[in-house]
């Protein structure tokens, strides 16, 4: 998370897996979020059923780091699918909204390596987004939290398998995150560009 926001002080900030068993930080209901969502600035990490419930669908339509001429949504792709090959799971996108107008972002980005993962949004919010946590392997742990597990919760849980997790992770970031793909080009596959070093 440090090295995700090493250039940033981030407000509002989110962890997210894709899946819905036990990703809610905030109340239930859609009213009780946006209340609680004002109290809680710079505080903790929301998770997926927030963010579904606050952010999904956002548009972001413009990135400020080396990769401006790439689809987020195959940015996506192309690191889940080398996570999945590599027999990882249970990472996350971890994204902040930067504290600070996107035009000074802009400033703070030019010119430098600041911007890699830095994204402006239709409401002129500054998003800097990384993916977390990817060395979890699918282990004899992981395994048997999963058998255990699946007949109650499913593809609901965070613990599954890595073909089905990137699956289900990607499909939740391309709808929770929509870039503008007017100035988006296809992506070299050997790229993997939101993984934190």
């Amino acid at each position: 998370m440090a090295n995700v926001f090493e250039h940033f002080q981030v407000n509002y900030r989110y962890d997210l897996k894709g899946s819905k068993k036990s990703r809610d930080r905030l109340p239930k209901t859609l009213e009780e979020k946006k209340k609680a969502y004002k109290e809680h600035k710079q505080t903790i990490s929301l998770k997926c059923n927030d963010f579904r419930a606050l952010e999904q669908g956002l548009q972001l339509t413009e990135s400020l780091g080396p990769f401006k001429d790439k689809s987020l949504k195959d940015i996506f792709e192309n690191d889940a699918s080398f996570l999945a090959r590599n027999g990882l799971m249970d990472y996350s996108l971890l994204a902040g909204i930067i504290d600070k107008k996107a035009d000074e972002v802009r400033q703070m980005c030019a010119g430098s390596n600041k911007g890699h993962g830095v994204y402006i949004d239709n409401k002129n919010q500054a998003w800097l987004l990384g993916i977390i946590d990817p060395l979890n392997p699918w282990d004899f742990e992981k395994k048997a939290e999963y058998a255990i597990k699946k007949s109650r919760f499913g593809m609901d849980m965070s613990c599954v398998p890595p073909q089905p997790y990137k699956e289900r992770w990607v499909k939740f970031m391309q709808n929770g995150f929509v870039s503008h793909e007017n100035s988006c080009a296809s992506t070299d596959k050997s790229n993997r560009m939101l993984l934190a070093e």
